[in-house]
């Protein structure tokens, strides 16, 4: 029978083990005459050291000759030698270790040799007092720190002073920020200074490497390829009409300024003589490029004819601004070094850009910028308050509410898996306030405690909006779509959530004042004739005027109760074929035919054309469109087929065959069909099925993008 492996025993310094051959033993398989705690040391006399390499029959009468005071049973190591049969003494049958063969040399002559056996040599008369504790494991008095652990007092709260771990944040890089938490090895001694100096040290060797004369040349050539003064304002108001509205993730006025003093310091070539900081002007720079291309995204064909660009040379302007914006990133060197505008920058442009594959691409995405959050410390507000400015931090607090939005969708989007991250239990970011950007800067206290000063913001109450159902959705999915069946006090606890999000998304539908109840499908003419370049003051971010923006919002809002609803049942519509399982289809058609009318209404009427770039442009009804079919399918006699049937083909004629869109009238959305084609290509083919009269393929284009 081979011999089993060896195993690995830590072991003490300067100890016998240290010998070829020696090993030591388990404590606990050694029975000892007499045990006791006392912890003194013993005595190791002038001896013969033979016996480390005798023969295990003489092993008895070697030790018998040690002069070994009293020692506890958890605090002391036996070394016996290794039997010509490999097998240790003094152990049982069942706890026998065995060793490998090793060729030695003559014990005699290793005891001779004076090198190998330092230890007996020079030896003063009197005995060598050695402390048991340098030849323990601490790991043998594991049970005295337990003990003293739970003579601890506990706290009440754990956020008293004093309790908390510490952490540090480092700011030594112009806008790059780099927080690290308690496990980081250097914060081991609980010196925060020490940590902040080693942490600083490294970013500017970084900072040196990476920003060297390449990257100052490849700077010039992004202000370079910046687009003329007049185009870049022009989708500078696109943006902040369209696009900010619906992600408020930068401070409306500091763009402003900051935007004009970046044209000043650009015509007066300080930009490229005079750059302040590499990673400032950069970091603004990618934010800058990000903000241009979402402004194209989301620009009517009347608003960049201001600029002298037709619609068919949207394409090529688009294509430029994202390649533009990616080289700045890179020069930025964003992945190692990032900045709250780099992170903004990103996650901008993916929210725009029409052809993002979100099936295959959401999780890394929301990994990537979820780390780059964190190591700028937005899951923190005490790093928020002692890092950022009162403007900066409530950007801050968006961005990072943002984020977890988006890993909350990617789960629906791509069958991802939540994060430990995005847990509440993991972040004390507050939510973000409903402050417009013109009352940010009053102080935030004030504004917890009164509102007298403060000016209400309509996109930050959709942003609420949204944020709660990111909070709820998560719920569902922890609870309902894992690898276990949620229990009955689960369920009941979730419905009583979702009851909760119900009365506030109510509540915050009715502070946006409009004309009619859009969301109910009453539309007011103003939605019907409105056009931003004329209206303006129809399309401002004000809750207590009749505004296109709040019936915008409002439709909104209501989708989000249908949307968290449908995803809800959704569990359930598997279940037996029985009465329950039928009552639920039925009301889930009921929810998916509201959402799909809120959809035709913010995806078709004229006023809302500003953002359209969202509905039909990047999000699209796939599961909604998904569950109607399946339904029609299994149920073809159903009395609400006609309805159902309706309101799949007004979805279909937005998502018609490729061949069949006019690619020159709207090349985005054209584009964004390319992006979920064979999503599309399914649906139609389950609409084929079912007797619809729809084509049961999608024909091939002609090309293979958008002219």
């Amino acid at each position: 029978m081979d011999d089993p492996p060896l195993r690995s025993l830590p072991r003490s310094k300067n100890s016998q083990a240290d010998f070829p051959g020696a090993v030591q033993g388990p404590r606990d398989e050694v029975e000892w005459d007499k045990d006791t705690t006392a912890e003194v040391p013993f005595l190791i006399e002038d001896q013969n050291l033979s016996y480390l390499f005798n023969d295990y029959d003489d092993i008895i009468t070697s030790t018998s000759n040690m002069d070994v005071g009293p020692l506890s049973t958890s605090s002391h190591y036996t070394y016996p030698s290794a039997s010509s049969q490999g097998h240790f003494p003094f152990s049982s049958a069942s706890s026998a270790m065995y060793l490998p063969t090793h060729s030695y040399e003559s014990p005699t002559r290793s005891l001779q040799g004076a090198p190998a056996i330092e230890f007996s040599q020079n030896r003063p008369d009197k005995a060598k007092v050695i402390n048991k504790w340098s030849l323990d494991d601490p790991l043998d008095n594991t049970s005295e720190l337990l003990r003293a652990l739970k003579q601890m007092p506990e706290k009440e709260n754990s956020k008293e002073e004093g309790f908390g771990l510490p952490w540090c944040l480092s700011t030594g890089q112009g806008p790059s920020h780099r927080y690290v938490g308690s496990s980081f090895w250097a914060l081991s001694n609980t010196r925060v200074p020490d940590c902040d100096r080693l942490l600083e040290a490294q970013q500017a060797r970084l900072y040196s490497k990476e920003f060297g004369d390449g990257s100052r040349a490849g700077f010039v050539k992004l202000l370079q390829s910046l687009p003329s003064k007049k185009l870049c304002d022009v989708l500078l108001r696109s943006f902040l009409l369209g696009v900010r509205p619906l992600l408020p993730l930068v401070h409306g006025p500091t763009l402003q300024a900051e935007y004009d003093t970046f044209w000043v310091r650009y015509n007066n070539d300080e930009l490229r003589n005079q750059a302040r900081n590499d990673l400032t002007d950069g970091s603004f720079l990618c934010l800058l490029w990000s903000v241009l291309y979402c402004g194209a995204v989301a620009a009517s064909p009347s608003l960049l004819a201001e600029a002298s660009i037709h619609v068919h040379h949207s394409s090529a302007l688009l294509l430029h601004l994202r390649t533009k914006l990616e080289e700045c990133l890179t020069l930025c060197k964003y992945a190692k070094l990032p900045t709250l505008n780099g992170l903004i920058a990103s996650i901008l442009a993916r929210e725009c850009d029409p052809e993002v594959d979100e099936i295959l691409t959401a999780p890394a995405f929301v990994t990537q910028v979820m780390q780059a959050a964190m190591t700028l410390g937005l899951h923190s507000e005490e790093v928020i308050i002692m890092a950022y400015g009162e403007v900066e931090g409530e950007i801050a607090r968006r961005v990072w509410y943002h984020i977890i939005y988006l890993e909350v969708l990617a789960t629906l989007t791509s069958g991802s898996s939540l994060s430990h991250s995005s847990s509440e239990e993991s972040y004390t970011t507050k939510i973000p306030q409903e402050f417009h950007d013109i009352s940010i800067g009053l102080g935030r206290a004030i504004l917890d405690t009164s509102n007298q000063y403060a000016q209400s913001s309509s996109a930050m109450l959709l942003a609420i909006g949204r944020f709660e159902m990111t909070r709820v959705m998560r719920k569902i999915v922890e609870q309902c779509y894992n690898h276990r069946i949620p229990a009955k006090e689960d369920l009941r606890n979730l419905i009583a959530e979702l009851e909760l999000f119900q009365r506030k998304i109510d509540v915050l539908i009715g502070r946006l004042q409009v004309r009619g109840t859009p969301e109910h499908g009453h539309i007011s003419t103003q939605l019907l004739t409105a056009d931003p370049l004329i209206h303006k003051w129809l399309y401002q971010d004000n809750p207590h005027e009749e505004t296109v923006f709040n019936a915008y919002a409002r439709i909104g809002l209501y989708m989000t109760k249908h949307h968290v609803l449908i995803f809800f049942n959704r569990q359930f519509l598997s279940g037996p074929d029985d009465h329950q399982t039928s009552t639920i289809w039925n009301h889930e058609m009921s929810l998916c035919c509201q959402f799909l009318r809120s959809y035709l209404n913010l995806a078709r009427l004229p006023a809302f054309s500003p953002y359209q770039w969202l509905f039909p442009g990047k999000l699209q009804p796939l599961q909604q469109c998904m569950l109607v079919l399946t339904y029609l399918k299994e149920h073809p006699q159903n009395s609400d087929i006609q309805l159902l049937q309706h309101l799949i083909s007004e979805v279909f004629d937005i998502f018609r065959a490729k061949d069949e869109t006019d690619s020159n009238k709207d090349p985005l959305l054209y584009r964004s069909i390319l992006t979920y084609e064979e999503s599309w290509q399914m649906l139609h083919e389950m609409r084929g099925e079912i007797g619809s009269g729809a084509p049961s393929s999608l024909h091939q284009p002609q090309s293979t993008g958008a002219t």
